[in-house]
């Protein structure tokens, strides 16, 4: 192009690029985004119930809250944000002994402040029955015109005695955290929870050859602090963390009366210790540092503290007995505590991934050392013997690498070896080996498989229990977590897309546990589990589902009455099934009514078999049995509202030979507190009003 073009045709571009300018800007005021969020908007949902429970049973109780009879249950969610900041509000089963309520909310890139109530209940047992008439103080008196005797058959005031007792435990916490993101790259939170924990539970008690089952209290008051302050980098970040934990138990001791006759003078009552207070304390330093796009390094190391200097109790409230003054006020203990992780964690090209890391753990006890003179059964003074706090340290490594072939066939596997060292213990050191191998399958959108391998082997030192028990041990038992161990595991699941709407999951495992090397105690263990999950879905409107399950585990032992050999032997076999089949309806005759049904069903069964060479009858099997079937139907009322009709059948059954038919004075030198194992049939049924806004 010559100079009188070029003139020419910026000319002309200048002619059309003034026009453009001089024309007027398109006015934008009453122009809507289609797509962006509102500047403020509020949602949420209302729910208020009536509901009925046909029969009282403190096992379905159990956590639910559920009693007998009717009540008025109520719930919902609320949630309001603005272009600055956001808050929700949720409460759930409000009118229930379980509820919750929780507040969260603040400004993104600012802060945020969560609050949150809760309250759950635990039932043990409302069967159990006690001679004390203030059970559940820490003082346990005899009842006015009480007869002691031997034995429990003795005891002819002991019917009119009784009274029912019921066993739980009530929790209630309180939590609150603060998050705090100011301008910059540090970061700040702080959490705090207060849990109360009342109620009353089962301890025992005894004097050499007689025994009770006490009703103990429960006054427990645990609060927890977590703060931490974060730097976030370009490349790395790093946070620096505080744990705090305080236990208090407001009943430091149980004493009672003994309800048998003294087998010595002075032997008329008892004490145990409780639960003493105690703390924890531990600081963090963890971090992540990402070198390039496909390696990342990762660590965190912990300092912590355990203490415990709650004032001993005296050796024996008999005052017959010439006990010696305790060597000290109290254990002072503290238990000092580190933590250690390294990983590195990198893809090596597109298809391989490997990671390595490193774990130590270290638990020096530093409580103190004394020459203490026990007494058994607030009956005998036994020889002076030191205590032995336990201390030890464990350290793991661990590799693993996956590659992927295709988009069909990926392969992973890892090794790893652990060593635990010990101090006053029956095996000081062990080391264990294990490798694993693992290969997954996806063959198109209609299969896809994962089969798991696993081999490990632990080995340990010399065992010498007599060491350090001072031969209170059978030199021949070897307690099964430090014991040579061989363990073989597979597992296997497959997935079939059989149809477009339909799925099936197919999954099973075996594990074996063999300890070749101990004479007593256990020798082998199995386990064995199979899975079947189907899904059926034709439509929009429906959908079917169904599950089975199959446990079984095995365990043999071998102990002795003597101290060489072996003379009896023992096997557990507990095989536990569930099933459960449900199916949904939806939207049925275009009127949005959805119905669902479903039925659940668990059995479990333990078998407990001796042989001694003495052909004792076998323990009665245990059993425990559950069913459960739900209805629910949804109707949709104007404005965005519907009712909710729920009905709950569940039926529980189980026997126990330890409880069924053991009446408090069953045993002649065992005054139980003659519970029987839970059984119930309850209805349930319940009607909501629902809204959502």
């Amino acid at each position: 192009m010559n100079t009188y073009h070029k003139t020419i045709a910026i000319s002309l571009l200048t002619l059309v690029w003034g026009a453009a300018s001089a024309q007027q800007a398109p006015d934008t005021s009453s122009w809507v985004c289609e797509f962006c969020p509102p500047a403020e908007s509020q949602s949420g949902s209302f729910s208020l119930g009536v509901g009925w429970v046909d029969d009282l049973s403190y096992k379905f109780e159990d956590f639910t809250g559920l009693d007998e009879g009717g009540y008025l249950v109520a719930g919902g969610s609320a949630l309001r944000t603005t272009e600055t900041d956001y808050w929700r509000f949720d409460a759930h089963q409000l009118g229930l002994r379980s509820r919750e309520i929780a507040v969260d909310g603040g400004k993104p890139g600012s802060y945020r402040l969560r609050l949150a109530y809760v309250e759950l209940p635990q039932f043990i047992t409302d069967s159990a029955r006690s001679i004390y008439p203030n059970a559940g103080d820490g003082s346990l008196v005899l009842p006015a015109g009480w007869v002691s005797a031997p034995n429990t058959q003795g005891m002819t005031a002991l019917d009119a005695s009784l009274r029912p007792l019921r066993l739980r435990q009530d929790r209630e916490r309180f939590d609150v955290g603060v998050a705090l993101t100011p301008p910059g790259r540090w970061r700040y939170k702080v959490d705090y929870s207060h849990e109360l924990k009342e109620g009353v539970r089962a301890i025992g008690g005894g004097f050499l050859f007689t025994s009770s089952l006490l009703p103990t209290p429960v006054d427990y008051v645990t609060d927890q602090v977590d703060v931490s302050a974060v730097y976030a980098a370009e490349k790395w970040q790093a946070e620096l963390s505080y744990y705090g934990s305080f236990f208090n138990n407001d009943e430091d001791r149980l004493t009672w009366e003994n309800a048998f006759n003294p087998l010595f003078p002075g032997a008329a009552g008892g004490q145990l210790a409780l639960a003493p207070d105690n703390e924890f304390h531990r600081l963090g330093l963890a971090g992540t540092y990402r070198a390039g796009e496909r390696t990342r390094l990762t660590g965190s190391i912990g300092i912590g503290r355990m203490l415990q200097d709650d004032d001993y109790l005296p050796y024996t409230v008999n005052v017959g007995l010439p006990a010696a003054p305790l060597p000290l006020n109290s254990l002072d203990g503290e238990v000092d505590v580190i933590d250690l992780i390294a990983r590195l964690d990198s893809r090596l090209g597109a298809r391989t991934r490997v990671e390595v890391q490193y774990r130590y753990y270290e638990r020096d006890n530093d409580s103190s050392v004394a020459a203490y003179q026990p007494v058994t059964m607030d009956l005998f003074v036994n020889e002076p013997r030191l205590n032995r706090p336990y201390s030890y340290d464990r350290q793991t490594l661990n590799a693993e690498a996956s590659y992927r072939l295709n988009s069909a066939v990926r392969i992973a596997a890892g090794v790893e070896y652990e060593q635990f060292e010990r101090s006053r213990a029956e095996a000081s050191d062990t080391d264990e080996g294990s490798a694993w191998a693992r290969l997954r399958l996806g063959l198109g959108q209609r299969i896809d498989a994962n089969i798991r391998l696993n081999y490990s082997d632990r080995n340990g030192d010399d065992i010498d229990p007599a060491a350090e028990l001072a031969a209170t041990e059978n030199p021949l038992l070897r307690k099964y977590h430090y014991a040579d161990r061989e363990r073989q595991e597979v597992r296997a699941m497959i997935t079939l897309s059989l149809l477009e709407d339909v799925q099936l999951t197919l999954g099973g495992g075996y594990a074996e546990d063999d300890y070749d090397q101990s004479i007593l105690g256990l020798n082998d263990s199995e386990y064995q589990d199979v899975s079947i999950d189907l899904s059926i879905a034709p439509n929009e409107k429906g959908l079917l589902h169904a599950f089975y399950t199959l446990e079984n585990i095995e365990t043999e032992v071998s102990n002795n009455e003597a101290l060489t050999g072996t003379d009896w032997f023992g096997d557990t076999e507990d095989t536990i099934q569930s099933f459960g089949a449900g199916i949904e309806f939806r939207n049925i005759k275009d009127k949005k009514i959805d119905l669902s049904v479903d039925y659940v069903y668990s059995r479990a069964e333990g078998e407990y078999r001796i042989d001694d060479g003495r052909d004792a009858a076998p323990f009665p099997d245990l059993t425990t049995r559950l069913e459960g079937v739900r209805v629910r139907l949804n109707y949709p009322l104007r404005g965005g509202a519907e009712l909710v009709l729920d009905y709950y059948n569940e039926r529980f059954r189980s026997s126990d030979w330890a409880l069924d038919g053991v009446d408090p004075d069953e045993i002649f030198n065992f005054l139980s507190l003659g519970e029987v194992a839970p059984r119930y049939n309850v209805d349930s049924v319940a009607i909501f009003y629902r809204k959502t806004f």
